[in-house]
């Protein structure tokens, strides 16, 4: 924040710069960032934050057909090496 309030004070940008220095002296991107986050579970829950949780994945249509492919060639013996190598 503080490289950035620099860059828009050096350039002459002042209503950027008054902007910036409002947001840093009143901690508002502290409250956006709250907010944003609280907003982000209300609506998706905490579950999606696990990177292992696949199961939004398979409710149906190409995105699932897609997955369950890539699934089973990752878990099969059958690599590009073997075709490559002859």
């Amino acid at each position: 924040m503080r490289r950035l309030v620099k860059v828009f004070k050096r350039n002459g940008e002042t209503a950027l710069y008054k902007l910036l220095e409002y947001l840093k002296k009143n901690n508002v991107c502290i409250l956006g960032l709250l907010v944003g986050s609280i907003f982000f579970i209300c609506v998706f829950g905490i579950q999606i934050l696990n990177i292992t949780y696949t199961d939004w994945l398979l409710g149906g249509g190409d995105i699932t057909q897609s997955f369950l492919g890539w699934v089973f060639f990752r878990n099969s013996d059958c690599f590009f090496s073997h075709w490559i190598d002859g």
